[in-house]
C-alpha cells in the first residue's frame, strides 16, 4: 500500500477551482480507472482582491480651501460635490460574489445604519473584472470605508477621502450703520460702513 499526499496549489500565487480527478499507474503502465469527487468544489485562493475606487469628477481642495489641479497621491484632500456623486468600484477577484463587498459610511461623524448605506449596482462580467457603482445624494460630509473579501477570508480595505456634498447656496446678509437720511431715495452726504454677514458650512 502507498500513500501520496498532493499539494494544491503547487505555488502559492496561483488560484484553483475544480473537481479532484486521481488514477494510479504502475511501472508496467496498468492503470487504476480514475477516480473524481464530483462531491466537492475545490477552490485555494491565497490572493486578496483587488480593489480601485474612482469618483465622480469634482473640484478637489485641500484643507485650507486651496483648490488642487490634481487628486494627490499622498497626503490629506477633500472631494467637494455641488450634487450627488457616483463612486465606481474595479473588483478583480477569481471566487467573486457581490455579497463579500461591503461598505459603511460615516456621515456628519456619524456612522450611517446598514439600511441607509446605498445598494452597490454591479455589471454583468465573464471574467475576474469587475464593475459596481453607487450613489451618494444626501448632503453632508462623508467617509466611505469598502470591505472587499472572498470565500477564503483575504482581505482588502479601502477608506476614502474626506468628501462634501454642498447642495445649500450661501446666504449673504449686508447691514449698514448709521440712521442718515437718502437724499432721493438713494444719495448719502456721509460715508457709511456696510456690514456683511455670510452663512455657510464649508
Amino acid at each position: 500500500v502507498y500513500v501520496a499526499e498532493i499539494k494544491l496549489p503547487e505555488e502559492e500565487a496561483q488560484q484553483l477551482r475544480g473537481t479532484l480527478t486521481l488514477r494510479a499507474i504502475d511501472r508496467a503502465a496498468n492503470a487504476s480507472a480514475p477516480i473524481t469527487d464530483n462531491s466537492n468544489i475545490i477552490v485555494v485562493d491565497s490572493i486578496a482582491p483587488t480593489l480601485d475606487v474612482s469618483y465622480s469628477e469634482t473640484v478637489v481642495t485641500d484643507e485650507d480651501g486651496n483648490v488642487l489641479q490634481e487628486v494627490p497621491e499622498s497626503g490629506d484632500y477633500i472631494l467637494n460635490y455641488p450634487t450627488e456623486f457616483t463612486v465606481t468600484l474595479d473588483v478583480n477577484e477569481a471566487n467573486f460574489y457581490t455579497d463579500d463587498i461591503a461598505i459603511s459610511l460615516i456621515k456628519n461623524g456619524e456612522p450611517v445604519t446598514v439600511a441607509d448605506v446605498p445598494a452597490i449596482r454591479w455589471f454583468e462580467s465573464i471574467t475576474d473584472e469587475h464593475q459596481g457603482i453607487f450613489t451618494i445624494a444626501e448632503e453632508g460630509t462623508y467617509f466611505i470605508t469598502i470591505t472587499a473579501k472572498d470565500h477564503s477570508e483575504n482581505i482588502t480595505t479601502y477608506t476614502s477621502p474626506e468628501i462634501r456634498l454642498d447642495m445649500t447656496n450661501p446666504e449673504i446678509d449686508v447691514v449698514f450703520d448709521g440712521g442718515e437720511t437718502a437724499y432721493n431715495d438713494y444719495y448719502y452726504n456721509l460715508t457709511r460702513n456696510a456690514t456683511v454677514s455670510i452663512t455657510e458650512e464649508n
